[in-house]
This record gives C-alpha cells, sequence and structure tokens, in this order.
C-alpha cells in the first residue's frame, strides 16, 4: 500500500499486487499494468511505454529486415526541413523574419527552444537542400512539404517567405510545420498538409513542452503560435495552441491525458469568443472540467502578457469562470435583460445548459445563478429544469445493469471467480457458455478466460488488462478482478450466481416470446400462436426447476 502518485490523499489506498502483476488505487479508482502505469506516469502511448520497459529490463527490440517505414522518413525529412529553415533565420535572408521576432518581443533563446525559421521566398530553395541530402522527389511530395504544378511536371517549395513554426509530437519528432506572412499577403498563416505523421485535428502546438510541465493543474489552450510561445516565454509551460482549426476530440483527448482540468484562452474579440464557445462541448464531452478566460479590451494572450505581465496574467487565469458561468454571461450579454421576453429566453436557453450536470449541488448553485440572472424565482426554475430533463415522448432509459443489477454481479463474480480460482474455472465452463451471459464486455471476458484455460496457456490478470488499455471499458474490467469473493463455500456461490445467470437468460427469452404471442393473439395464425404458447410454457418449466434449486 502506499500514497496514490494519480490524486492527492493523506491515508495510502493505493495498491500493489505482484502475484497480480496490477495496481488499483481504492480511492480514485485508477488501476492496471505495469504498462497502463507507465502509459499514465510517463505521458506515453502503448508502444512507447512498451519500448521504455523493454529498454529497462535488458530486452532486445525486434527489428524488421530491411524495412523502412515510411513515417519514419518523413520525420527526417521535417527534422532536416527545421534545421534547414532554422539556419536560414540565422542568415543575412532570415532578416526580416529575426526582425518581426524583435518587434514581437521574441527572445533569442525562445527562438532557439521552439527552433523557429525562415523559408525563403524561393521556389526551390527547400527543394534543392532536400535533394542534395539524398531524398527522393517521391519522399518530398509524400512529406508535404514540396508540391507538385497542376501538369505534374515540376515540384517546388510549398512553404516561400514565411516565418516558419516546427511543429513536434510529445516523442520530439517533427511531424509538420506552421507558416506565416510577413506582409500583408494571404494566407496569413499556411500549414502543413495532412500526411502519414500530420493530423492537424490530433495534435496540439507546444504540448511537447506542457507534457514536461511539473505539477500540472491545467492546460491553458490558447489560438494562435505566436501566443503560446509568448506564455512560454513567460514561463507558463503548460500552454497549448490547436493547429489552425477548431478543437477537436481527438485534442481534447490528449489534454485529457495529462490534466483533468482544461483553461480556454482565446482572443478577446468577438471571433475569439465564438472559437471559445466552440470549443466548450468538445472538451466538456471528454469530460474535462474546463474553465474560460476571457481577456479584456480585445487583447490576444500574447498582447496581454507583453502589456500587463506573467503575474497579471497568472491573476487571470486563477479567476477564469467555470465554462457554465461563462457561457451564461455570453447568453445574457446577446439578450435584452430588462424586458420580460429577455429574462424569459435567457432562463429557457440557460436551463438547457444544465442537461449534463449530474452533481446536485452543483446544479442546484446553477439554478440560483439562473434565478439571479432573470429575476424568475428558483421555484419556478426548478419545475421547469425537471420538466425539461426528459421529452414526455422519450421514457427514460435506464441502464441495463440498473434495471437487473443481480445478473450483471452475477456475471462479475463467475469472472472474478475464474480467473481468481482455476480449480473452479473447469466447473463453471461446464455449466455456462458465452451465450448465457447479458453483457458484451462479459462475454469478451469469459471467452478469454475460457480460450486460455482450454489451452493450457498461463493466465495473468496482468496480460487480461493489457487487452483494454485507454479504452473506455478498462476501469471498469479492473474492478471486476479487484472484487473481493466472500463466500462460505466457493461451489454453493458458483452455483447461485449461476443459477441467476440462467434465469435472467431465461427471462429474457420468455418476455420476446410473450411479446410477438400478444402481437399473433389478434391475428388468424393460431397455428403459429400455439407453438409460442408450447414454447412459453417450456419455458416456464426451465424457469421453476431453476428456482427449486
Amino acid at each position: 500500500m502506499a500514497l496514490c502518485p494519480f490524486h492527492s490523499e493523506k491515508t495510502p489506498s493505493f495498491s500493489v499486487s505482484p502475484d497480480k502483476q496490477i495496481y488499483h488505487c481504492f480511492g480514485c479508482g485508477e488501476g492496471g499494468n505495469v504498462i497502463s502505469f507507465i502509459m499514465a506516469m510517463e505521458k506515453l502511448d502503448f508502444v512507447e511505454a512498451v519500448k521504455l520497459l523493454a529498454r529497462r529490463a535488458g530486452m532486445p527490440i525486434p527489428e524488421s529486415d530491411g524495412y523502412v517505414n515510411p513515417k519514419d522518413i518523413i520525420y527526417r525529412i521535417n527534422t532536416d526541413a527545421a534545421r534547414y529553415f532554422h539556419n536560414c533565420l540565422k542568415s543575412q535572408e532570415g532578416k526580416p523574419a529575426r526582425e518581426y521576432l524583435a518587434r514581437r518581443g521574441i527572445a533569442t533563446g525562445t527562438i532557439t527552444k521552439f527552433g523557429l525559421g525562415f523559408a525563403p521566398n524561393k521556389w526551390d530553395g527547400l527543394k534543392q537542400h532536400l535533394l542534395t541530402l539524398g531524398y527522393k522527389p517521391k519522399e518530398l511530395l509524400d512529406s508535404g512539404l514540396i508540391i507538385s504544378s497542376k501538369n505534374g511536371e515540376n515540384i517546388y517549395d510549398r512553404f516561400r517567405g514565411r516565418l516558419m513554426f516546427p511543429i513536434f509530437d510529445i516523442k520530439k519528432h517533427v511531424i509538420g510545420f506552421g507558416g506565416r506572412v510577413l506582409d500583408g499577403s494571404l494566407p496569413k498563416y499556411l500549414n502543413s498538409p495532412e500526411t502519414l505523421v500530420f493530423h492537424k485535428g490530433s495534435g496540439l502546438y507546444a504540448l511537447n513542452f506542457a507534457a514536461k510541465a511539473k505539477d500540472i493543474e491545467a492546460i491553458i489552450v490558447v489560438e494562435g503560435y505566436m501566443d503560446a510561445i509568448m506564455l512560454h516565454q513567460h514561463g507558463l509551460d503548460n500552454v497549448v495552441a490547436s493547429l489552425g482549426t477548431s478543437l477537436t476530440g481527438e485534442q481534447a483527448k490528449l489534454i485529457r491525458r495529462y490534466t483533468p482540468r482544461a483553461v480556454i484562452c482565446y482572443d478577446g474579440d468577438a471571433a475569439g469568443k465564438r472559437a471559445a464557445g466552440r470549443g466548450l462541448d468538445i472538451l466538456l464531452n471528454e469530460g474535462l472540467d474546463v474553465y474560460v478566460l476571457a481577456l479584456p479590451d480585445g487583447l490576444d494572450p500574447d498582447e496581454f502578457i507583453r502589456k500587463n505581465g506573467r503575474d497579471a496574467f497568472i491573476e487571470m487565469v486563477r479567476s477564469a469562470k467555470p465554462w457554465l458561468e461563462y457561457s451564461m454571461d455570453v447568453l445574457a450579454s446577446r439578450l435584452d435583460m430588462t424586458a420580460t421576453n429577455g429574462k424569459t429566453a435567457f432562463a429557457r436557453e440557460a436551463v438547457k445548459l444544465l442537461k449534463g450536470i449530474e452533481d446536485p449541488m452543483q446544479k442546484d448553485l446553477y439554478l440560483k445563478d439562473i434565478a439571479r440572472y432573470s429575476g424568475i424565482s428558483l421555484d419556478v426554475l426548478y419545475r421547469y429544469a425537471n420538466r425539461t430533463k426528459q421529452p414526455p415522448d422519450r421514457p427514460v432509459q435506464q441502464p441495463a445493469f440498473e434495471k437487473i443489477p443481480a445478473v450483471r454481479k452475477a456475471e462479475h463474480e463467475i469472472l472474478n471467480v475464474m480467473l481468481n480460482q482455476p480449480e473452479v474455472a473447469d466447473f463453471i465452463m461446464k455449466h455456462l457458455d458465452v451465450s448465457d451471459f447479458e453483457y458484451d464486455i462479459d462475454k469478451e471476458l469469459f471467452e478469454i478466460i475460457s480460450k486460455c484455460y482450454k489451452s493450457g496457456d498461463k493466465l495473468e490478470l496482468a496480460d487480461i488488462i493489457s487487452n483494454y488499455l485507454g479504452k473506455n471499458n478498462e476501469k471498469e474490467v479492473l474492478a471486476i478482478f479487484t472484487n473481493d469473493i466472500k463466500y462460505d463455500n466457493i461451489y454453493k456461490f458458483v452455483r447461485q450466481c449461476i443459477s441467476v445467470i440462467k434465469i435472467n437468460k431465461i427471462e429474457t427469452k420468455r418476455r420476446i416470446l410473450c411479446k410477438k404471442a400478444e402481437e399473433l393473439a389478434s391475428s388468424d395464425n393460431k397455428e403459429h400462436l400455439n407453438i409460442l404458447l408450447r414454447q412459453i410454457g417450456q419455458l416456464d418449466k426451465e424457469l421453476l426447476e431453476l428456482k427449486e434449486k
């Protein structure tokens, strides 16, 4: 037992089982095997975690025979291109870009840290450089840095006369580039196209730095490269920027990997507010605790911190509003809150914002805010909120395990016994098969365990957990097998669980047949109806026998 590394606690609730090769926190629910632990602690994906563990254990990682991954070629091209752009920035032809960065207050150390560069205003400067390094034209086209003319006869540089921002992933690979013009031409910003290694919707600028930040409480999300760079220059390491697109679900998942809290800090103008609003739903859908930092006077983060300093920006972050409070402020600003119609419209729309909130105390506080804004009594708002909670023509759909918790519990107990009591597994497999189980994940686990026993393979919980790393049901699977089994007689306990599962299967089948019989009762198909009634009678007999055991 130890203090959990994933949440703050004073009494140890983090358990490591060498025998089962798993860890589990009884406080926050985190758990898994050694691979998931490394993934969580080191912020790595599955493959990188396996490689790290292999290196620590001194195990060789198999290499393919002569095969070169096309992604690796693009990574190398991007790295060489980044060096070329950086050298061009330091050269005489990069003087306009250096002067621009100086005007924006970007320090020399920051230029080096972010690998900033300059693409000369030439048609083939980068192309010629990469060709001399031995790359093939097809490889250059695949990288997206070089493009083909319409007739396909010539290839030339995509980026020309632009300040260059190399984009890194958390493994320090250069995956793409953003380029900004230094004059008034359009487009102002140009990004690398989609390639084998670059997907605008699944990466975040400066995440390679934010991922390494210590004691990270929240990730601050800004719009532009320069915003992120300037905030980092002022010592704010937990800042990332979207890559020229609205926030996506993939980007939200990346943020969730490092922290449960996100602060949206977009420009203070109207466009920035609209962008912040679009990002809210994306972040909330990934379960993030979202705050919105609304900068004053239409300033962007870069302008604000240069004008007011680091401490003032940190104070703004601390005063960031919870997403719902911010959304209500925006909603109120669009309506005439002095008029009855405006107050009513505000209350209706504001109550809809509460639909995803399950915490009754939090919902109570927000309803009081709505009452304060609108002047509508709290009692009326409560009634309206409950009335709109579920449309009258759509009955509330309860999860299946809430309808029949005994069945779910019995399935979990059976799986737990099979894994931890191998001598009982054979008895269980003689009396149950996969079709007896109600829930898909339980069916899947039963098949995995059964196949291992039947093939004589060694069965380890850590191996089972590995199948579900990073999936939505990872914690659910872990909870099944870390639950203590309580019984006086193991075989009596197992028979009871089997009986619950069998009875549920028969009752489910009986309900289906009864529904069909009701549909046929008013028809002339008496023969088919009689067949169904006989089948129902047989099921009733089987149910009676099971319940009498």
